[in-house]
């Protein structure tokens, strides 16, 4: 289906449910078939778990199998490993009442027939507001309906959207506060696909050039800039705890649970992805040094006349830039 965020989630909650999370980093394995062959991929099903009963493999791009393929990943699909649970991910162009080549429904025809198919679709508008209440309401998040409605209003149906702006939102307007429809026309990017995570996906391979892009383009779409700084200052926080954890041997779990616990707001595992990007890019040195190049940022926005798209950028450059010199 063609809604990451609902794909996600679901895997999330079947690595909780089948993995042992001390175990979890020997027993979770992700393929993609861009890069790797269904005989990686059978390798993998039939490798026996460590330590516990049962593995999680996931098998990312299944759309990619070829047609001489069809016949081996049948026999195993008929006697499959006992011990590996395993998730076949197709493209979201992979749509099944559209499906024209022979080959396609061949596979499909057998993923039918050996497999529990789940569609994750985008929401009707009604069903995404519960949703999005539901999902408020997990994470601790404090919205007003009226506010929700707006927000899927402005944005459309895409939940990995809205999720990452009601994120962005709570944390502008502050936790001690619902967050109402007042503050969304306040503190909503005018520009709905022009986001702080795309920034900060930058931020953490250290991609100077691609960072001065994203920021062009929230600073063209009406993002306040001190909005963007409090951002980043939040980022590297996370970045810093992450590493802290990680360096004195924490689990993924732990981690989540720890940083949650400190944030106010419950972190779910794919969020960690840039946090872990950015423990391999900077040293704990470049990140304190990160943060109090921020920390100077804000009082000089706050103290002086400057330019802010200038001085973003100029901070962002120096940012990507840390500890290279």
């Amino acid at each position: 289906g063609d809604e990451p965020f609902l794909r996600r989630r679901a895997l999330a909650l079947l690595r909780r449910t089948i993995l042992v999370p001390e175990e979890e980093q020997f027993n979770f394995m992700t393929l993609d078939l861009a890069e790797s062959t269904l005989d990686d991929f059978l390798h993998q099903a039939r490798t026996v778990p460590m330590w516990t009963s049962q593995r999680l493999l996931v098998l990312r791009q299944c759309d990619r199998i070829a047609a001489v393929d069809l016949p081996r990943l049948e026999a195993f699909l008929q006697r499959p490993a006992g011990r590996t649970a395993i998730v076949f991910d197709f493209d979201p162009s992979f749509i099944p009442r559209k499906l024209r080549a022979d080959k396609d429904k061949k596979l499909l025809a057998l993923m039918d027939r050996h497999t529990a198919k789940c569609q994750f679709s985008r929401f009707k508008p009604g069903d995404l507001v519960a949703f999005l209440l539901r999902y408020a309401q997990e994470e601790k998040y404090r919205f007003d309906r009226r506010a929700i409605e707006y927000l899927v209003e402005r944005l459309g149906g895409d939940l990995e959207l809205i999720v990452n702006e009601m994120e962005k939102l709570y944390l502008l307007a502050g936790p001690a506060t619902d967050v109402q429809r007042e503050d969304m026309e306040r503190l909503m990017v005018k520009h709905p696909y022009a986001t702080v995570f795309d920034m900060l996906d930058a931020l953490a391979v250290r991609n100077a050039r691609q960072v001065a892009i994203q920021l062009e383009t929230l600073l063209d779409s009406g993002e306040h800039p001190l909005g963007i700084l409090a951002m980043i200052s939040r980022f590297l926080q996370q970045a810093m705890m992450y590493k802290s954890l990680r360096t004195n041997g924490a689990k993924e779990q732990e981690i989540l649970g720890r940083m949650s616990d400190f944030f106010r707001m419950r972190m779910q595992a794919f969020q960690l992805k840039n946090l872990e990007k950015t423990h391999c890019n900077f040293s704990a040195q470049d990140l304190w040094h990160s943060l109090t190049l921020v920390g100077q940022a804000e009082e000089q926005f706050k103290s002086i006349h400057v330019d802010a798209g200038q001085h973003l950028e100029l901070l962002l450059v120096r940012l990507c830039r840390v500890g290279a010199d």
